[in-house]
């Protein structure tokens, strides 16, 4: 029994280890497309994120946003008992989906977790997803799919930019040796279908995509950070 004891221990500290490594380091390869849109398990932190302005066949005004987001929680605590968050779950994963109507002067949003739903985030090729909410690429166009009571979309995106680099590279420094990765699509055509008060719409129009990763630290006495952006009718992006 001494001798099965300590090959025991072994044999659980070993399945205990966390999956996967987070890389710390500053970043120094810039980004590489599409490579770089899949999904990166050494970054600690990473989202991929759409808004969007959506007009149906009787010029009714939408707004719209779906963002997906995701952690490795390698270097994580769970928030109550302490002990390392990737024994419950090594990637934790939290959608958001958002509809304004104007017209209607309604607003409406919804969140999925993977917790409890079947999640992807791909490695070799762009495709994220919690239950049946999902972001995709696929000859160069974005698809996205996502519903919630009253609202449901099924749109195609479509680049008319290329993307844009936030910093040297695609690396944004924010202070105090922290960086990570940030890139983001500008303009992209809209076309798709939008289900609204029991309705299916046709709907067109233009959203903005960013792709932010890493550790997301920031230079010490720093909480975080805003940012915005503005698409104006002369096709400038801001």
């Amino acid at each position: 029994m001494k001798k099965v004891f300590p090959v025991f221990v072994i044999l659980l500290l070993t399945a205990c280890a966390p999956r996967y490594t987070i890389n710390h380091d500053y970043p120094k390869e810039p980004i590489s497309f599409p490579k770089d849109e899949a999904a990166h398990y050494s970054a600690q932190t990473e989202w991929w994120y759409y808004t969007g302005h959506i007009f149906d066949e009787d010029n009714n005004e939408y707004g719209f946003e779906l963002t997906f987001f995701k952690r490795i929680t390698s270097d994580d605590k769970s928030p109550l008992l302490r002990f390392p968050a990737y024994w419950i779950k090594d990637v934790g994963m939290v959608a958001h989906f958002a509809i304004t109507d104007v017209k209607g002067e309604n607003f409406e949003y919804g969140q999925k977790t993977n917790l409890s739903s079947k999640w992807k985030a791909k490695e070799d090729h762009y495709e994220v997803s919690i239950g049946n909410w999902s972001a995709a690429e696929k000859d160069g166009v974005y698809q996205l799919k996502a519903g919630m009571k009253g609202y449901e979309i099924d749109l195609n995106l479509k680049p008319v930019k290329k993307p844009v680099p936030n910093g040297p590279g695609g690396i944004m420094a924010k202070g105090g040796g922290n960086g990570n990765y940030y890139y983001s699509i500008t303009r992209i055509e809209v076309t798709g279908t939008l289900k609204a008060g029991g309705k299916t719409h046709k709907v067109h129009g233009i959203s903005w995509m960013d792709h932010e990763y890493g550790t997301m630290k920031v230079a010490p006495g720093r909480k975080g950070w805003d940012w915005f952006s503005l698409q104006l009718n002369d096709g400038t992006d801001i």
